[in-house]
């Protein structure tokens, strides 16, 4: 059974012998991270104390002696690392005097209640104890998380639990882990991840190793001299106080800085280069490379692109694949409005909506040669009018033309729907979605291949994954539309503020790694 700090309290409070020596070691970590209870633990245990020195005439004064090795703290810190293992020897000493001379065990509980409160001041007052320090962070929400503990073998981790050094935590492939650390920096540890919570050896510093996976960290300001370092098989992380991602593949370590800046060392020839906000840097087998953040971060595929500038509207050609060309997008009005606005960093379709004929032409064939598709779009969805959210099907993007559509994501009902065609003569394969709340940004993220289709909403899986086959290969040449269909009035309205299309597959890390970096780069935190 895990215990919580709650639990390890409770279990202390009504019986202080009670508690294993790994239970211990948990209940002191846990104070360390929550002060507060630390605060009322002493309370109680001052209570005890004023009782003990009453009743036990054979104490020796032992409060009298670690106050004394605190009053060691104000000559500095190399005394007091000197003075705490002699700290720990005098908590542990009446133990094993009580036990050897078979007295009774009230004086013996005592004296370890105030051994474990006085080694929890040490803890808030100085983080180091010894050559080494014991770093812990509390567990603020888990799913699908286990830690490997020495003793207990593994456990899975609940909110409330105190991880501490040397502990390997692994998340599931759908799992994730928030952990807070005592100074407030928080460690956010994505699915199929391998983390271990450790000490600098040289600078006293917490240190993370991520083996395998990803995490997110918001870095509290470091100590002086004690910076804060991630660890991979690739590179070593060192931080002062930022907030960053790593992840790690078989073949390199990547660091995206959000927010300050992160010196990023090769292991393998100790090259070093400092990364900062919006910056990439990857420690790859055979080099060390920065770059800039970007939306889409891997092109690799990218056949269309618009980011917020209808002027620059990218499209691929399938005559030189190896260049994203400019293409126009066109505006019609529906009946009895005005045109959007200039330079307003989106497609605002409440009016009419967008379309290309020359998109269309050069997507066609470069869907056809791979069979493949992927989809993301950040948009807003207007409240539709009543007299078309009945049962209106209301295209958001599509390859279509006035009769038929290769592709068509749409809302139905303030649902969102997708359709492919995949075989000729045959009605459109119809996916439906799930509802989609209106006047609020959304980043929706589509994955096809032949037998595969995945969805996300701003990171939330939208089904599971749906069987479906067929071919591209009956597509016919139709349109680049987006917001609906010239004079129809069930057109969709609201706005589209990114699009990038792909002729190949995505996988659920590269969207959520450019939904992550679209959200950095145009939406700040």
């Amino acid at each position: 059974m895990v215990m919580t700090l709650d639990d390890l309290i409770l279990k202390y409070a009504d019986d202080r012998a009670s508690l294993s020596e790994e239970e211990l070691d948990a209940l002191i970590a846990g104070l360390r991270a929550a002060p507060e209870r630390a605060v009322q633990l002493r309370q109680h245990l001052l209570v005890d104390d004023l009782v003990s020195q009453k009743l036990a005439f054979d104490r020796r004064n032992f409060p009298a002696q670690v106050q004394q090795r605190i009053a060691d703290y104000e000559r500095g810190e190399v005394e007091i690392q000197n003075q705490v293992v002699e700290l720990r020897t005098l908590a542990e000493s009446p133990l094993e005097t009580a036990a050897g001379r078979g007295r009774d065990t009230a004086w013996w509980k005592i004296s370890l209640a105030v051994a474990v409160l006085f080694l929890v001041v040490f803890a808030a007052i100085a983080p180091q104890f010894g050559s080494r320090t014991r770093i812990s962070a509390t567990v603020e929400s888990a799913q699908s998380a286990t830690v490997l503990q020495a003793k207990a073998g593994e456990a899975l981790l609940v909110p409330g639990q105190v991880v501490a050094t040397g502990q390997a935590i692994t998340t599931a492939a759908g799992g994730s882990l928030k952990l807070r650390f005592v100074d407030r920096t928080l460690l956010e540890i994505g699915p199929d991840s391998v983390v271990t919570l450790d000490t600098d050896g040289d600078t006293r510093g917490k240190l993370v190793r991520l083996d395998r996976g990803g995490l997110i960290a918001d870095v509290s300001k470091q100590r002086a001299g004690e910076p804060m370092l991630f660890a991979t098989p690739h590179a070593v992380a060192t931080v002062l106080g930022t907030r960053l991602r790593l992840s790690v593949d078989g073949l390199a370590t990547r660091l995206d800085v959000l927010e300050g800046r992160v010196e990023l060392r090769r292991r393998a020839d100790q090259q070093t280069l400092l990364v900062s906000t919006n910056e990439s840097g990857v420690a790859a087998i055979d080099n060390l490379a920065l770059h800039e953040l970007r939306w889409p971060d891997n092109r690799t595929g990218m056949i269309f692109l618009y980011d917020g500038n209808s002027e620059q509207t990218l499209v691929r050609s399938p005559q030189q694949p190896e260049v994203l060309h400019i293409t126009r997008l066109e505006f019609t009005g529906l009946p009895n409005t005005s045109p959007p606005a200039a330079d307003v960093g989106h497609l605002d379709l409440r009016s009419g909506y967008f379309h290309s004929s020359e998109a269309g032409d050069d997507l066609l064939p470069l869907f056809r040669a791979t069979n493949e598709l992927s989809l993301e779009v950040v948009f807003r969805a207007d409240a539709q009018p009543a007299a078309v959210a009945d049962s209106s099907l209301l295209p958001i993007i599509a390859l279509a033309d006035a009769s038929a559509a290769n592709f068509m994501l749409a809302e139905q009902e303030n649902e969102l729907v997708f359709q492919l065609s995949l075989a000729a003569n045959s009605a459109l394969r119809q996916i439906r979605l799930g509802r989609v709340g209106a006047s609020r940004t959304h980043h929706l993220s589509l994955a096809f291949r032949s037998g595969q289709l995945n969805a996300w909403l701003d990171g939330r899986p939208l089904l599971d994954t749906a069987d479906i086959r067929g071919s591209f290969a009956h597509w016919q040449p139709q349109e680049l539309q987006i917001g609906g269909a010239a004079g129809d009035q069930a057109a969709w309205r609201g706005s589209i503020a990114a699009i990038a299309l792909y002729n190949r597959c995505l996988t659920e890390s590269e969207l959520e790694r450019n939904r992550r970096n679209y959200a950095q780069i145009h939406v700040p935190q």
